[in-house]
């Protein structure tokens, strides 16, 4: 038996899917007029970029639009050199409560890298411990074509 209450949510269900439709809708004809302009974007952000470091220059501006194009260096993130960290006193100590605590990480690449300069043997005994990764969700919306 279907009340009067059970009605009224389904008919709310099917308001808040057509409304979710009409979003994914909108966001691939957003994605698909965006397109052109994010090529135009990169070509032009490269030729600025290009110039002013060709001249050597950090910061420009044109005086009638107000629109300013300025060059920041931005750091990277730090590495740490391990190796002087364990020959250091106290240093393997910290670099095991460290590892212990989950701040010290070897990724597939690093593992690779090891394998390759230093041979397999550590490096086959550290790829025993290797943990899933993890991932991400990604929405995509796009438009089919008909």
């Amino acid at each position: 038996m279907t009340t009067d209450f059970d009605s009224y949510v389904n008919a709310q269900d099917a308001q808040a899917e057509r409304e979710i439709l009409g979003l994914i809708s909108s966001v691939a004809h957003i994605n698909d007029e965006l397109k052109p302009l994010e090529v135009a974007k990169k070509y032009a952000v490269e030729r600025i970029k290009n110039h002013m470091q060709l001249n050597d220059m950090k910061f420009m501006r044109d005086d009638e639009t107000g629109a300013t194009a300025k060059i920041t260096e931005r750091k990277g993130t730090p590495t740490y050199d391990i190796v002087s960290l364990v020959t250091s006193t106290g240093g393997i100590d910290a670099l095991i409560k460290a590892a212990n605590a989950g701040m010290v990480r070897i990724d597939h690449t690093m593992l690779a890298r090891f394998r390759k300069d230093a041979g397999a043997s550590w490096a086959d005994a550290i790829a025993q411990f290797e943990m899933p990764g993890t991932g991400t969700e990604a929405l995509t919306v796009y438009m089919e074509e008909k």
